[in-house]
C-alpha cells in the first residue's frame, strides 16, 4: 500500500508516539509510507529522520490561521505520491486531511485519542476545534479511536457509530523492559538513593494531567522511606510556575526534580518505584502507563479513560480529582515489600506483551487499512 499519515506536528506525545511506531512497522512490512505534518520539527521529527525507512515532509504552516496554505500544499503532496490511503491523526490532522483529499481517489481514515474533555478549563478555540475535527472525522470511510471511553464520548458529541472501531495502543516491550543497570545508573544521574522512594509522574504539564492533586497527596504521604517526586515533561512555562509555587507551598520543593521528556524516556521507568498518572481528564489509551507497565514498574493510576482496564489487576485505580485517595494508593505501595512490587511488576509486564505489545497493533492496523482500501468509499466526493 502506499500510506500517507498526516499530523499537526511531532513534538513529544502519545498520539506522536503512536504514529510514528505505526508509520516505521509499516514501511518495515513493505509498504510506502510517508508522513506529512503542518509544521516541521520536534522530536520525533528529528527520530524519524534519523531512522530513514519512511518518507517525512511538511507543508510549512505559517500558524493556526494559515488553513487554506496547509490545504493547499497538503493536496499538492497527496496527489503526487498517488496515495491509496490517507490516515489522519488528531483533530488537526483531520480537518485538514478532510478537506485536502475532497474528490482524490484514495480511502480517508481518521484516528483519534483522549476522551471526556472538561472544556472549562480551556479557551473557546479548543471547543471549536474539537467539534470541526468531529465533522471532519465524519467524512471518513474509517475512523480508529484508541479507546472504548474515548469511543463513547466521541459519539456523544457527534461522531457517526457505525465508521468506528476501537484498537488499543501498541507497546515497544523491547525498548520497554526491566533493567536493573540502567535503574541504578538513572539515580547516580539524577541523586536518588538506591532506598528512596520514587513516584514519577510523566505527561505535559496541562490541566488536565492532575500534576497539582499528586502534589496535594505527596504533602500528607506518611512513610518510612524518603521521598522523590519525578515531574516529567514539558508544558507552558506559566503552568509550570504554577505548580512550582504550589510545591512550594507545601514543603515539597526539596523532594521534587522536573526533567525534560527525553528520547530515553524508558530510563525514568526503570529508575522509578511508581509510575503515578493523576490525570483528571481527557485520558484514552495512555502511552505512559503501558510502557511503565512493560518495564516493571508498578502503576498508580486514576480511573480515567480506558486507565483501569490496561492496569488490570497489577495496579492500584483510584478516583480522579482526590488528592486523599492517591495518598492512599501511595501509601498503599509504599507499604509493600520490594519483592512484592517486583513480582506483580513483571505479572503487569507480560499483560502488556500479551494484551497491548506494538507488532499486535501494527498488524491490526495494516488489516484495516487494507480492508479500507479494497472497500468502494462511500464518503469519496463529499
Amino acid at each position: 500500500m502506499r500510506i500517507a499519515f498526516v499530523i499537526r506536528a511531532l513534538q513529544a506525545g502519545g498520539a506522536e508516539t503512536q504514529l510514528c511506531l505505526l508509520a516505521t512497522g509499516l514501511a518495515r512490512r513493505g509498504h510506502h509510507v510517508t508522513v506529512v505534518t503542518l509544521y516541521p520539527g520536534g522530536l520525533w521529527w528529528d527520530k524519524l529522520l534519523s531512522d530513514g525507512t519512511v518518507t517525512l515532509t511538511s507543508v510549512m504552516k505559517r500558524g493556526p490561521l494559515d488553513l487554506w496554505r496547509g490545504v493547499v500544499r497538503l493536496r499538492r503532496l497527496l496527489i503526487e505520491g498517488r496515495h491509496e490511503v490517507l490516515y489522519a491523526f488528531l483533530f488537526g490532522g483531520a480537518i485538514h486531511a478532510m478537506a485536502s483529499s475532497i474528490r482524490l481517489p484514495m480511502r480517508r481514515v481518521v484516528g483519534l485519542r483522549g476522551s471526556a474533555i472538561d472544556f472549562a478549563a480551556y479557551g473557546i478555540r479548543y471547543r471549536v476545534a474539537v467539534y470541526a475535527g468531529i465533522a471532519a472525522a465524519n467524512q471518513a470511510d474509517q475512523i480508529i479511536v484508541n479507546s472504548g471511553a474515548g469511543r463513547d464520548y466521541y459519539h456523544s458529541l457527534g461522531l457517526r457509530p457505525g465508521q468506528s472501531i476501537v484498537l488499543p495502543n501498541g507497546i515497544d516491550c523491547d525498548r520497554f523492559a526491566p533493567s536493573e543497570k540502567a535503574r541504578l545508573a538513572f539515580r547516580r544521574e539524577n541523586d536518588l538513593g538506591d532506598r528512596e522512594f520514587v513516584v514519577a509522574v510523566v505527561g505535559r504539564l496541562d490541566p488536565m494531567k492532575g500534576h497539582q492533586d499528586l502534589l496535594h497527596a505527596c504533602a500528607q504521604l506518611n512513610v518510612d522511606a524518603a521521598v522523590r517526586i519525578l515531574m516529567v515533561g514539558d508544558g507552558e512555562p506559566s503552568y509550570r510556575r504554577r505548580l512550582e509555587r504550589l510545591a512550594e507551598d507545601l514543603g515539597l520543593a526539596r523532594k521534587l526534580s522536573w526533567l525534560p521528556i527525553r528520547g530515553i524516556i524508558e530510563q525514568v521507568y526503570q529508575g522509578s518505584d511508581v509510575l503515578c498518572l493523576p490525570s483528571r481528564f481527557g485520558e484514552g489509551f495512555s502511552n505512559v502507563v503501558g510502557e511503565a507497565m512493560a518495564c516493571g514498574t508498578f502503576p498508580l493510576v486514576t480511573d480515567v479513560g480506558d486507565s483501569r482496564h490496561i492496569v488490570g489487576d497489577y495496579g492500584v485505580v483510584v478516583p480522579p480529582c482526590n488528592p486523599e485517595a492517591l495518598r492512599l494508593g501511595l501509601q498503599q505501595i509504599a507499604s509493600m515489600s520490594l519483592d512484592d512490587r517486583i513480582r506483580i511488576g513483571l505479572e503487569a509486564r507480560r499483560r502488556i506483551i500479551a494484551e497491548f505489545s506494538a507488532s499486535q497493533m501494527i498488524a491490526a492496523t495494516e488489516a484495516i487499512l487494507e480492508r479500507a482500501r479494497r472497500t468502494d468509499g462511500s464518503h469519496e466526493g463529499n
